[in-house]
């Protein structure tokens, strides 16, 4: 990959963590985020970019994301034992 796809890559990447953090994630991924029937909001806490994909945090209240209940593999494999 050359440094101009690399830059576009990573302003792609911007502009869809920008459009999360614009109010957008609701339109783009509607089967994801499906509208709520109770009056709970859900507020979008954080967005942190990783190497192939975006971690979005949505909840109704801040939350700490427990290693040994996450799907994640940068925390997954940083908590595996190795032999």
């Amino acid at each position: 990959m050359n440094t101009q796809n690399k830059n576009n890559h990573h302003s792609s990447v911007q502009q869809l963590e920008a459009a999360c953090w614009n109010g957008l994630l609701n339109e783009m991924l509607p089967e994801i985020i499906p509208a709520s029937s109770s009056d709970k909001k859900l507020f979008l806490w954080d967005i942190e970019m990783k190497k192939s994909y975006l971690r979005i945090i949505m909840g109704v209240r801040p939350v700490t994301i427990r290693s040994d209940f996450s799907v994640d593999p940068y925390i997954f494999f940083g908590n595996q034992k190795l032999n």
